[in-house]
């Protein structure tokens, strides 16, 4: 069947329409550097924000129209992307001695090499850029007698060729001993946040020091189709939104095949993103070859100007007997009524989102995710199960009260009991035992606060808060919070409420400092606070953390939930 979905595949391809160079990894600073821009300055650009994973020729494009930087800072955001995406960037710097000629060439590589063909010293056959990846730092928990480390190595590949074709590979293979809470969220289900499956780890020289053995493995192909329309095909995560959280799809399910088709004309975006998926993990007990599951997800973006976008999402999950159903791969039809020709088995999630910059310096934004709902249900309020959404609202402020980058967030997410669940638990909109939207699953309502401030060149401070109120499932009752679970097996029609099973409030606070005393290498310090209250004693936990580390190349987001 696999054979089958790739000659279609084939075929499709004479018929497509700007491709898609490789994309900046999800939360790097590039990413957030953009961001930025696009609230404050208004600039006019083919970023769709919405749509992570922006293209480094877009982002090197974007640096070089902002030649006339303001502040100092500003300066030195613009300069980091011209050489992170030097590979397009009209402004590319160089470094006065490099090693063996390719290595250290700029600041931004380790190693750097471009070919010209014979006939043209303007176009390159060949650009390529490899770095090294590394991240170990060490701390304490004060719940654990063990220390809490990491020791995380890797490479991070990227080449361009002949102007049309893109490769990407960013691999590392850590050893690590999380927070006790980590722990717990690991033990429930089975999978290590991020990367889903893992082994024991026991060193041979500390006996102090075990944990958790993890390789993870983003690697992707893009080609220049034509003037519109780009593919990828690959292996990695996804993100959509404007939030710090998505209802959509966060990226904080670990990397999974991917085919990625994305479409930009005039105003719009449009992606079309195939996705081969597990319900279960190798920790789980599964013998051999794990089962696979398929999602099809469609979103469609309207920028109406630099100021205003809209945008519309579709999705589906669904599994068949090691096939992928091919009614899904039409691009444009709603989703719905394949589901329904197909006699409603699989699980349907339609959505929207819009982001407005009311002023230079603030934009509000949100999404709403319906999975099912009943309008006279909705408006009788009676708690019926099957109303099931999540909706975020939030406001950045950049900029804040003067200060330059000091940029504030505050953003609220709320999901329904069982939303992204399904009365088969293989079609859940999960991946490897992870939520592939919001990491909390349903059943919550979450308030979070950030402050994020660069005092000085090279340096960063990050505050944040969380304040989380949800409800846990006792004693193997389904009350909604686990979208791994039937609703088949829910506790009841009527009386469902946000916060049901056992009450839980949750607090989080978190600091981090980061020194980049060399281009993206970091030394970091962080403390992190963590209480939850639950009605039941067992759930019930106090953490409080502290590490310091070495960070080189890599942008990992934090375990915040």
């Amino acid at each position: 069947m696999k054979k089958q979905l790739f000659l279609v595949l084939l075929g499709l391809l004479p018929c497509l329409l700007f491709a898609q160079p490789f994309s900046a990894p999800l939360h790097s600073p590039a990413e957030q550097i953009a961001e930025r821009w696009l609230i404050l300055r208004q600039a006019n650009s083919a970023i769709h924000p919405e749509l992570k994973g922006f293209s480094g020729k877009d982002l090197a494009q974007l640096a070089d129209s902002l030649s006339h930087a303001g502040t100092r800072l500003d300066l030195m955001d613009r300069n980091y992307v011209a050489n992170q995406f030097n590979e397009w960037s009209q402004d590319r710097f160089f470094t006065k001695k490099p090693l063996l000629r390719h290595f250290f060439k700029t600041p931004a590589h380790f190693f750097e090499l471009t070919k010209y063909g014979k006939d043209s010293k303007s176009h390159p056959v060949l650009s390529l850029r490899l770095n090294p990846v590394l991240h170990v730092k060490a701390g304490a928990d004060r719940l654990q007698e063990d220390p809490i480390y990491q020791n995380l190595r890797g490479v991070e590949l990227r080449a361009v060729i002949d102007e049309k074709v893109f490769f990407y590979t960013h691999f590392v293979e850590y050893q690590a001993n999380f927070p006790e809470y980590v722990n717990r969220w690991t033990n429930q289900y089975r999978a290590v946040p991020g990367a889903g499956w893992y082994k024991s780890f026991q060193s041979q020289f500390i006996d102090q020091l075990s944990g958790r053995d993890v390789n993870i493995a983003n690697a992707s192909v893009g080609f220049m189709a034509t003037k519109h329309i780009g593919i990828q095909l690959g292996h990695g995560t996804h993100f959509i939104g404007n939030g710090y959280r998505s209802m959509f799809l966060s990226g904080f399910a670990p990397p999974g095949l991917f085919l990625q088709f994305d479409t930009r004309i005039w105003k719009f975006q449009y992606r079309n993103l195939f996705l081969e998926l597990s319900p279960t993990t190798a920790n789980s007990g599964v013998q051999g070859l794990l089962p696979k599951k398929y999602a099809a997800l469609h979103y469609l973006n309207y920028q109406v100007n630099p100021r205003l976008a809209f945008g519309l999402f579709e999705g589906t999950v669904f599994h068949r007997s090691s096939q992928f159903e091919l009614q899904y791969l039409n691009p444009a039809i709603l989703y719905r009524s394949i589901e329904g020709n197909l006699g409603s088995p699989d699980n349907v999630l339609i959505g929207m989102d819009g982001r407005w910059n009311v002023v230079k310096g603030v934009q509000v934004y949100g999404q709403l995710l319906l999975d099912e709902f009943k309008m006279s249900e909705l408006l009788a309020r009676d708690g019926w199960w099957a109303n099931k959404y999540a909706i975020q609202a939030g406001a950045k402020y950049l900029n804040a009260f003067g200060v330059d980058h000091l940029d504030v967030q505050v953003e609220w997410n709320s999901a329904r009991p069982y939303t992204w669940s399904h009365n088969d638990s293989l079609n859940s909109f999960t991946h490897f035992n992870h939520p592939l939207a919001h990491p909390l699953g349903a059943n919550f309502k979450e308030l979070i606060g950030i402050i994020r401030w660069q005092p000085a060149p090279n340096w960063n401070l990050t505050g944040r808060y969380l304040h989380l109120v949800g409800g846990d499932d006792p004693n193997g009752k389904n009350f909604g919070t686990n979208p791994l679970r039937s609703y088949r097996n829910r506790v009841q029609e009527y009386g469902n409420y946000i916060g049901q099973g056992i009450a839980s409030t949750t607090q989080l606070l978190g600091f981090d400092l980061s020194w980049q005393f060399y281009r993206n290498t970091y030394l970091d310090f962080s403390v992190l606070l963590r209480n939850k209250k639950s009605d039941s004693t067992v759930l019930s936990l106090e953490s409080q953390l502290i590490s310091g580390g070495l960070r080189m190349n890599i942008w990992t987001p934090n375990n915040d939930f």
